[in-house]
Protein backbone atom coordinates (compact mmCIF):
# COMPACT_ATOMS: atom_id res chain seq x y z
CA UNK A 1 0.00 0.00 0.00
CA UNK A 2 1.31 3.24 -0.88
CA UNK A 3 2.13 6.16 1.48
CA UNK A 4 -1.02 8.06 -0.21
CA UNK A 5 -3.49 5.05 1.18
CA UNK A 6 -2.49 6.28 4.73
CA UNK A 7 -5.12 8.93 3.83
CA UNK A 8 -8.27 6.60 3.56
CA UNK A 9 -7.45 6.40 7.36
CA UNK A 10 -9.41 7.44 10.26
CA UNK A 11 -7.93 10.71 11.04
CA UNK A 12 -9.23 13.99 12.91
CA UNK A 13 -11.71 16.12 11.41
CA UNK A 14 -14.40 15.63 8.35
CA UNK A 15 -12.97 11.99 7.29
CA UNK A 16 -13.08 10.46 10.93
CA UNK A 17 -15.87 11.90 12.89
CA UNK A 18 -20.00 12.03 11.10
CA UNK A 19 -22.32 15.00 12.46
CA UNK A 20 -21.44 17.00 15.46
CA UNK A 21 -18.19 15.24 15.77
CA UNK A 22 -20.49 11.90 16.10
CA UNK A 23 -18.89 8.53 15.19
CA UNK A 24 -17.72 7.86 11.41
CA UNK A 25 -15.94 5.81 9.66
CA UNK A 26 -17.12 2.32 10.18
CA UNK A 27 -19.41 2.48 12.45
CA UNK A 28 -22.00 4.64 10.43
CA UNK A 29 -24.30 3.34 7.79
CA UNK A 30 -22.67 4.12 4.47
CA UNK A 31 -24.48 7.20 3.95
CA UNK A 32 -23.26 8.08 7.39
CA UNK A 33 -24.76 11.78 8.16
CA UNK A 34 -28.34 11.53 7.21
CA UNK A 35 -27.35 14.22 4.91
CA UNK A 36 -27.11 12.36 1.75
CA UNK A 37 -25.58 13.52 -1.32
CA UNK A 38 -26.73 13.30 -4.33
CA UNK A 39 -30.33 14.22 -5.53
CA UNK A 40 -31.39 14.25 -2.17
CA UNK A 41 -28.78 17.28 -0.82
CA UNK A 42 -30.06 20.20 0.46
CA UNK A 43 -29.88 22.31 -2.56
CA UNK A 44 -27.26 25.17 -0.74
CA UNK A 45 -25.37 23.21 1.05
CA UNK A 46 -22.14 24.50 0.99
CA UNK A 47 -19.24 23.08 -1.35
CA UNK A 48 -17.29 22.91 1.68
CA UNK A 49 -19.38 20.31 3.58
CA UNK A 50 -19.98 18.29 -0.06
CA UNK A 51 -15.90 17.95 -0.20
CA UNK A 52 -15.78 16.61 2.92
CA UNK A 53 -18.54 14.48 3.31
CA UNK A 54 -17.26 13.06 -0.70
CA UNK A 55 -13.60 12.87 1.22
CA UNK A 56 -15.58 11.05 4.61
CA UNK A 57 -17.19 8.44 1.97
CA UNK A 58 -14.23 8.12 0.14
CA UNK A 59 -12.03 6.70 3.15
CA UNK A 60 -14.96 4.83 4.50
CA UNK A 61 -14.99 2.98 0.97
CA UNK A 62 -11.16 2.25 1.22
CA UNK A 63 -11.74 0.38 4.79
CA UNK A 64 -14.74 -1.72 3.30
CA UNK A 65 -12.26 -2.79 0.30
CA UNK A 66 -9.79 -3.49 2.55
CA UNK A 67 -11.90 -5.95 5.00
CA UNK A 68 -13.63 -7.39 1.84
CA UNK A 69 -16.98 -5.60 2.64
CA UNK A 70 -18.14 -5.00 -1.05
CA UNK A 71 -21.43 -3.78 -0.38
CA UNK A 72 -20.77 -1.41 1.69
CA UNK A 73 -17.61 -0.26 -0.68
CA UNK A 74 -20.41 0.18 -3.76
CA UNK A 75 -22.80 1.82 -1.61
CA UNK A 76 -19.97 4.26 -0.43
CA UNK A 77 -18.66 5.14 -3.70
CA UNK A 78 -22.00 5.59 -4.85
CA UNK A 79 -22.98 8.23 -2.50
CA UNK A 80 -19.05 9.76 -3.52
CA UNK A 81 -20.58 10.43 -7.18
CA UNK A 82 -23.83 11.80 -6.18
CA UNK A 83 -21.48 14.31 -3.96
CA UNK A 84 -19.85 14.60 -7.09
CA UNK A 85 -22.93 15.06 -9.48
CA UNK A 86 -24.08 17.98 -6.64
CA UNK A 87 -20.87 19.91 -7.49
CA UNK A 88 -21.71 19.46 -11.11
CA UNK A 89 -25.12 20.72 -10.51
CA UNK A 90 -23.81 23.73 -8.45
CA UNK A 91 -21.56 24.83 -11.43
CA UNK A 92 -24.16 24.51 -13.81
CA UNK A 93 -26.19 27.51 -11.98
CA UNK A 94 -23.21 29.58 -12.39
CA UNK A 95 -22.01 31.88 -15.55
CA UNK A 96 -20.20 30.01 -17.75
CA UNK A 97 -16.41 30.28 -17.88
CA UNK A 98 -13.26 28.48 -18.72
CA UNK A 99 -12.69 27.76 -14.43
CA UNK A 100 -16.19 26.82 -14.42
CA UNK A 101 -15.97 24.73 -17.56
CA UNK A 102 -12.52 23.28 -16.20
CA UNK A 103 -14.10 22.17 -12.77
CA UNK A 104 -17.09 20.76 -14.51
CA UNK A 105 -14.25 18.38 -16.51
CA UNK A 106 -12.59 17.33 -13.22
CA UNK A 107 -15.56 16.45 -11.31
CA UNK A 108 -16.84 13.93 -14.29
CA UNK A 109 -13.47 13.23 -14.50
CA UNK A 110 -12.95 12.10 -10.77
CA UNK A 111 -16.81 9.98 -10.93
CA UNK A 112 -15.68 8.29 -13.93
CA UNK A 113 -12.33 7.26 -11.74
CA UNK A 114 -14.51 6.50 -8.54
CA UNK A 115 -16.78 3.88 -11.09
CA UNK A 116 -13.95 2.67 -12.56
CA UNK A 117 -12.57 2.16 -9.00
CA UNK A 118 -16.10 0.79 -8.38
CA UNK A 119 -15.76 -1.84 -10.87
CA UNK A 120 -12.17 -2.69 -10.62
CA UNK A 121 -11.79 -2.81 -6.69
CA UNK A 122 -8.74 -0.95 -7.29
CA UNK A 123 -7.10 0.35 -3.85
CA UNK A 124 -4.90 2.61 -6.02
CA UNK A 125 -7.73 4.27 -8.39
CA UNK A 126 -9.01 5.29 -4.54
CA UNK A 127 -5.40 6.26 -3.57
CA UNK A 128 -5.65 8.75 -6.81
CA UNK A 129 -9.47 10.39 -6.02
CA UNK A 130 -8.49 10.60 -2.56
CA UNK A 131 -5.59 12.73 -3.81
CA UNK A 132 -7.40 14.45 -6.27
CA UNK A 133 -10.59 15.36 -4.52
CA UNK A 134 -8.35 16.90 -1.75
CA UNK A 135 -6.37 19.04 -3.73
CA UNK A 136 -9.46 20.18 -5.24
CA UNK A 137 -10.97 20.76 -1.68
CA UNK A 138 -7.56 22.98 -0.76
CA UNK A 139 -8.07 24.73 -3.72
CA UNK A 140 -11.49 25.66 -3.17
CA UNK A 141 -10.89 26.95 0.87
CA UNK A 142 -8.00 28.81 -0.50
CA UNK A 143 -10.23 30.39 -2.74
CA UNK A 144 -12.66 31.34 0.01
Amino acid sequence: MSDSASAARPRSGPSATGPAGGPGGDEAACGGSGDTPGPFAPPRREAGQVYEEALRLLAQAFRALERQDLQRYGCCLGLVRGCLDTLVRRLDEEEETPLVRDLRGLYRYLAARVLEARVRRDPELLDDSIRMLESLHEGWRSWR
